[in-house]
């Protein structure tokens, strides 16, 4: 294997990673600003767990 096709190799892992932990920040906030908007209507039917549960299964997509 060529040194760029190396590079390429480790820049397109590197894009990979950065673009799945920006849905997981994209996922974390949207999941914070939607409980907290819940919780101060007393609109919240979920568990904290279930939340959980959410927020692990979009990270494993």
């Amino acid at each position: 294997m060529s040194r760029t096709n190396e590079k390429k190799g480790v820049t397109q892992r590197v894009s990979d990673s950065l673009s799945i932990a920006t849905d997981v920040t994209s996922t974390t906030a949207h999941l914070l600003r939607r409980n907290t908007k819940d919780s101060l209507e007393g609109t919240d039917k979920r568990s904290t767990r279930t939340r959980v549960q959410q927020l692990v299964a979009w990270t494993k997509l």
